[in-house]
């Protein structure tokens, strides 16, 4: 969900400099951003497990000496979100004139 904190990144600076955060690529900026001050991660859009399951995300942390970079690897759940459907629609069942109790036909649906 869009505005959901995924994580929180930490770092530590022996020297006790201010560190700033952040996140790297053009596809990982669409969907996450991250409070520089505090590393907290938050989702901007929507991730949809049946497209992607997992994420790569390159983030870094900086001081006035340099930066460093890592990549966390960001496994998607999923959620109940999409509805039942019917495939091979319409469907044809014929009956003969016999007694009642019997299975007639089936038919099955699948989440997808």
């Amino acid at each position: 969900m869009s505005g959901t904190s995924v994580t929180q990144l930490q770092a530590e600076d022996p020297d006790q400099e201010p560190l700033i955060f952040g996140v790297v690529g053009e596809e990982a900026m669409r969907y996450f951003a991250v409070e520089r001050d505090t590393g907290v991660v938050w989702l901007r859009q929507p991730l949809d497990r049946e497209t992607k399951s997992e994420m790569q995300v390159e983030f870094f942390v900086s001081d006035s000496q340099g930066v460093v970079k890592d990549t966390v690897n960001i496994q998607i759940g999923d959620v109940n979100d999409n509805s039942p459907t019917f495939h091979g629609q319409p469907y044809t069942v014929h009956i003969a004139e016999v007694g009642y109790s019997h299975v007639y036909g089936m038919c099955n649906s699948y989440c997808i």
